[in-house]
């Protein structure tokens, strides 16, 4: 601790930690860079060869970073093996099929089910009434409200099981019939229909014909071809039967009395009638052509 008065303090210097020779730091960068790309090696033969570099230049990240960005992706190329072996692609097979089912159906009759069901589901959740579905003849005529008719002949009724027995006699007869007549004088017998049965329900106060339009259509299709067997409920009977054991069998389910089904099959059976009459008359006109033009 003695230090002489005379003499000036000399400052202290910490040792250098930079490399005192440019090829000593030469040295050391490259270790450097030998390490890190052992390490992305390592990394990479841990996880399978399955992860990629940040970027094109190798941006460092360190091992842990790299390992869980690994993992993650592991994990999701396990969840869509996992999904793939618990039936995903099953799943979509299962959805194509669905979706050529439904668009196989006529055009026609797979607006009116579509249209069918939509209105069912508004009116489950409360957007429309029946009171804004059901016909009006003064609403339709003095007040112009055109749709009346078309939604008393598509409403059902509530959301319950027989919404899709209605269905499916729309997709099994009225698409048999669309098929025999065609789309365009499908569309025409369709209108007919549903104007006579709006003008029985102006009488019978009827707020809505769905029911009565499904049994005159299954009638007028039995009534194609009268003598093929069917099965209804596993009961095996003949097509000119069938409309009659809808009625007994509706009856029996819903304990009233089955007006509106017996007045469809009225009106689809005067519609078949009316139909074969004027066929007859133009299968008729020719043989009486030339008589009438001679006269003249």
């Amino acid at each position: 601790e003695h230090v002489s008065r005379g003499t000036p303090r000399r400052a202290h210097r910490c040792p250098s930690i930079m490399p005192t020779s440019p090829r000593v730091g030469a040295r050391l960068v490259c270790a450097l860079a030998c390490v890190l790309a052992c390490e992305q090696v390592a990394a990479r033969h841990a996880t399978g060869g399955a992860c990629q570099p940040a970027s094109a230049l190798g941006a460092y990240q360190p091992p842990s970073v790299r390992a869980a960005g690994c993992t993650r992706a592991s994990r999701l190329r396990g969840q869509s093996t996992v999904l793939r072996v618990r039936g995903g692609s099953r799943l979509d097979e299962l959805r194509e099929k669905a979706k050529a089912s439904f668009l196989s159906i006529t055009p026609i009759v797979r607006g009116w089910v579509t249209a069918t069901i939509v209105l069912t589901l508004l009116f489950a959740v409360g957007v429309v009434t029946p009171e804004q579905l059901q016909f009006d003849w003064s609403a339709t005529t003095a007040g112009l409200q055109l749709w009346r008719p078309f939604t008393a002949a598509l409403f059902v009724g509530p959301l319950n099981p027989q919404i899709l027995m209605r269905c499916y006699y729309w997709i099994i007869y009225g698409q048999e019939l669309e098929r025999a007549l065609g789309t365009p004088s499908f569309a025409r017998a369709m209108l007919t229909l549903i104007a006579l049965l709006c003008y029985a329900a102006k009488w019978l106060s009827w707020p809505f014909v769905a029911d009565a339009l499904i049994m005159s259509l299954t009638m007028i299709s039995t009534r194609m071809n009268p003598d093929a067997r069917v099965s209804l409920f596993g009961i095996p009977l003949k097509n000119k039967y069938l409309p009659f054991v809808m009625i007994v069998s509706n009856y029996i389910s819903q304990q009233k009395p089955p007006v509106q089904d017996a007045a469809g099959c009225v009106v689809g059976f005067l519609w078949s009638v009316l139909v074969k009459l004027r066929e007859r008359e133009f299968v008729a006109a020719p043989a009486g052509a030339p008589a009438g033009g001679g006269g003249g």
